[in-house]
């Protein structure tokens, strides 16, 4: 790897990952319709945190939102949380 990775808006709703070789050259590396995605690749491409954590962030802010009325209950979650058990997600 040359550098870091960051992420640039390729197109009005797109982001891309990747990083700038020494000579400028662009490698992308994935792209993303949403901004916070591209961001939290671009963190874990860096070394500055695992996918698990992330994960985990995620299913920590599913379960602040369950009860509130936005549709997400604690079974939902919980099928969430298996799946990505079942899948070495977590």
């Amino acid at each position: 790897m040359y550098g870091v990775y960051v992420y640039i808006k390729s197109e009005p709703q797109l982001w891309t990952v990747g990083f700038y070789t020494p000579d400028g050259k662009w490698v992308s590396e994935s792209s993303y319709e949403c901004r916070d995605d591209a961001a939290e690749r671009v963190h874990w491409l860096n070394g500055e945190g695992k996918p698990s954590d992330i994960m985990k962030d995620f299913f920590l802010d599913l379960s602040r939102m369950s009860g509130t009325g936005n549709g997400i209950g604690a079974s939902t979650i919980a099928k969430l949380k298996a799946f990505a058990k079942e899948y070495g997600y977590l």
